[in-house]
């Protein structure tokens, strides 16, 4: 398994995982695949200029994705969110999303962010596991997310 930083120019790559994430698991993120699928490239282009987007490839088979976005005010320079993190339903259970998540971690520390958050689905117990078991703690419930 290869774990790259996608660049602007991979946005055919970025849009391929979204939306299969969104295919796969729409209830675990905030978009709508149906909403975003017809999006032009430059929209994808920006989405990935915005976040620090990694992929994970098996060959050249794009299989899971994971990005942050940093906190805009100055204060909050130091805070991120994790996003986007899904591995396809095929290549899970073998470490894969936790090095996509390291690797954003990784990237994360040196562009100087601290403290990362993120959101689950309150009904999804493997991912809420699986963030549990690399160290983030559930801090709160946001009601009616």
């Amino acid at each position: 398994m290869i774990v790259r930083r996608l660049a602007p120019d991979d946005w055919p790559t970025f849009k391929t995982l979204r939306l299969a994430s969104l295919r796969d698991a729409p209830d675990n993120f905030a978009q709508d695949h149906d909403a975003i699928a017809d999006d032009p490239p430059d929209t994808w282009q920006a989405a990935l200029k915005q976040r620090v987007t990694y992929a994970a490839f098996d060959d050249s088979t794009p299989i899971g994705l994971a990005a942050y976005i940093a906190d805009d005010p100055s204060r909050m320079s130091h805070r991120a969110h994790l996003i986007n993190v899904w591995v396809d339903p095929a290549w899970r259970g073998a470490g894969r999303a936790e090095a996509l998540v390291r690797a954003v971690e990784e990237a994360a520390r040196s562009d100087g962010i601290l403290q990362f958050e993120l959101e689950v689905n309150a009904e999804n117990a493997r991912a809420i596991a699986f963030y549990h078991r690399l160290g983030y703690q559930t801090v709160g419930r946001i009601p009616r997310a």
